[in-house]
């Protein structure tokens, strides 16, 4: 079987793997990152770790010496849940965009300011695949069915998710 190739395939195929191994949610993406690449591929994720850099949420980096990948984030982020969609974000990159640069800086100035159509683009895709990966849409809709939409339910499927209320905001 081949792997995905797009944002979400690639966030419903890993989402399935965590559940099917018997993990619940949170999705626990660090995890995830680590141990899929490595048994996938020849250049896998080596390290998850805080990087300090204010204003850049997360990085992906090539690691030559190494022949692996780093992603790292800002572990001052005040938002609860934004780390966990930061590395997520950043795992999204590795899958679907590594081969085309070796490197990606993510913080608010870069998403609110693209350089082209291009960045546009790999960084919807990044979105779009943290989002299915930490949230898979059968389960997010078992938890809203039924109920009126409230900040207090928002708020439970953010925690549930460990993601941040503005992301169940946007991408649902």
């Amino acid at each position: 079987m081949s792997d995905p190739t797009t944002p979400i395939a690639w966030g419903i195929q890993l989402a399935k793997l965590w559940l099917v191994s018997g993990q619940g949610f949170p999705v626990r993406v660090k995890e995830i990152a680590l141990e899929v690449t490595r048994q996938k591929f020849a250049d896998p994720v080596g390290c998850i770790l805080p990087h300090g850099i204010t204003g850049i949420d997360g990085m992906l980096s090539k690691r030559r010496r190494n022949n692996d990948w780093c992603i790292s984030y800002d572990e001052n982020v005040s938002v609860p849940g934004r780390i966990n969609f930061t590395i997520a974000h950043e795992l999204g990159h590795y899958l679907l965009h590594r081969k085309q640069r070796d490197a990606f800086e993510c913080g608010q100035a870069q998403m609110m300011d693209y350089d082209s159509n291009d960045s546009r683009h790999i960084e919807s895709e990044a979105n779009i695949f943290a989002s299915y990966l930490l949230m898979p849409r059968n389960d997010f809709e078992t938890q809203i069915v039924g109920h009126n939409l409230s900040f207090e339910l928002l708020g439970h499927c953010a925690n549930r998710y460990q993601t941040s209320l503005m992301l169940i905001c946007i991408e649902n």
